[in-house]
């Protein structure tokens, strides 16, 4: 877990999935629904 400190952008790495928690400011700041929106989905 990095980033707990200063809790403005926490990652949480479960091996299978990586979970991402961003406050507001931070979130617009790197905009990763935009980075990965035209990703393709693998199920």
């Amino acid at each position: 877990m990095e980033g707990f400190a200063e809790a403005r952008w926490v990652v949480l790495d479960y091996f299978d999935a990586i979970v991402h928690i961003f406050d507001e400011e931070t979130r617009e700041t790197y905009r990763l629904e935009e980075l990965w929106g035209d990703a393709a989905r693998i199920e």
